[in-house]
């Protein structure tokens, strides 16, 4: 199962958690993240696969989003 996991401005609690079967689906969905969204100052997605491999995407309002993989 692949889970997506969307927290801002630092709340432990996420907004959204949302699972795919589909490995092409989560991925897919996984790119829709473009931006900050509705957040204050920070917005973090993070998609984890089965094999435990975590990617994570950072956005902070005014700067250019920030990639880094597990």
């Amino acid at each position: 199962m692949y889970k997506i996991v969307v927290k801002y401005d630092g709340n432990p609690v996420p907004i959204g958690i949302y699972s795919y079967s589909d490995e092409l689906q989560a991925h897919k969905e996984f790119a829709k993240f473009i931006d900050w969204g509705y957040a204050d100052e920070t917005s973090v997605v993070e998609m984890t696969c089965p094999s435990g491999k975590v990617y994570t995407k950072k956005f902070r309002r005014g700067y250019s989003p920030e990639e880094s993989s597990n």
